[in-house]
């Protein structure tokens, strides 16, 4: 892990850390990552299929379902969608960030649609987040990102809790958790 993030807080010492926080720190150290060819990891694929995609193989863009997975498995409802700027339309938005909470960032150009999505552990020197999340340098880790591409930092709000009472992937996520 660089130097720079050696700072940031681990999730156990954090009091109170959101529980889809817990879900992403099992996966990263489980060893989640993208398998080369045709040996997809089983989980990765799992959370892919559950946000609509037809993609049978771990090597897509998949941020967004490991967020998806990662806060269904907590509890609450995700975005459900593949795209991981649909999560600047989940939860309220904050002004400042707080632990775990969702960070939206833009890909490409502000205006191209893309993004990604992780959850921000804290900021370190020369602009930088640190950021946990899927599909960064193609496994479940923690990764720097400019503060400049920050579009919002997201947190549940009660539309999230009212619609978690809808079935989730929870189960079927944490049974194929295992590498």
């Amino acid at each position: 892990m660089p130097d720079l993030i050696r700072n940031v807080p681990l999730i156990e010492t954090v009091p109170q850390s959101p529980l889809w926080l817990a879900s992403l720190g099992r996966w990263m150290d489980a060893g989640v990552l993208e398998r080369a060819g045709s040996a997809d990891h089983p989980l990765i694929v799992e959370m892919i299929k559950r946000v609509g995609l037809a993609a049978r193989h771990d090597e897509t863009p998949w941020c967004s379902a490991a967020m998806n997975a990662a806060v269904e498995e907590s509890g609450l409802s995700g975005t459900r969608r593949a795209n991981a700027r649909s999560w600047e339309a989940w939860g309220e938005r904050l002004a400042e960030p707080r632990f775990g909470c969702i960070a939206v960032l833009w890909r490409g150009t502000p205006n191209s649609g893309q993004g990604h999505v992780a959850c921000w552990l804290g900021e370190v020197p020369g602009g930088q987040m640190a950021l946990l999340g899927g599909n960064q340098h193609n496994r479940v880790g923690v990764s720097l990102y400019p503060r400049a591409r920050l579009l919002s930092f997201r947190w549940p709000d009660e539309e999230c809790l009212d619609e978690a009472r809808r079935p989730t992937v929870r189960e079927s996520v944490r049974a194929k958790a295992k590498p």
